[in-house]
């Protein structure tokens, strides 16, 4: 991996957080417009996923996920569909609305968040044909993640 893949997936990593800032700030202010509560949504509770402590498996899980998801949800298919439908916006929105779908399971609040964060890094990948700089800005938010959730184990 050369420097500049480094930088660039620290900046994918801090600019999809800043995204995900943004978005989630309007949603809460959409939330409050509509008379659906000031509060934030329901916190995600983290024991259900990994239960009482973080095992093995979690960390492999967490290693290699993002490898999995962005050369086949990103890559592969932003590159096929691009391809076989001649539409780069139509590969875009069909891998981030896949990719979003199947966090739903985190709430409909964290699926958009994470659809922006997805969104974000399809425009470098299209924009650079770079993948690895999206896999290791999604390492490292999938990292992120599991020390937030682990730190809050068993804090019920």
């Amino acid at each position: 991996m050369r420097i500049a893949e480094w930088g660039d997936s620290f900046a994918l990593f801090f600019g999809a957080m800043f995204v995900g800032l943004v978005v989630g700030f309007a949603m809460l202010a959409v939330r409050v417009a509509l008379g659906m509560g000031h509060g934030l949504p329901q916190k995600f509770n983290s024991a259900a996923l990994f239960g009482s402590h973080i095992t093995l498996l979690a960390v492999l899980l967490v290693l290699v996920n993002p490898f999995h998801e962005e050369l086949l949800v990103r890559a592969f298919l932003i590159t096929e569909m691009g391809q076989l439908y001649r539409s780069t916006i139509l590969a875009v929105i069909v891998s981030v609305v896949l990719q979003s779908s199947y966090h739903l399971y985190q709430g409909l609040f964290a699926a958009i968040l994470h659809g922006s964060t997805f969104l974000v890094f399809s425009i470098y990948y299209v924009r650079t044909r770079r993948i690895l700089p999206v896999i290791m800005a999604h390492l490292y938010m999938d990292v992120s993640a599991l020390m937030v959730y682990s730190s809050h184990l068993g804090k019920h």
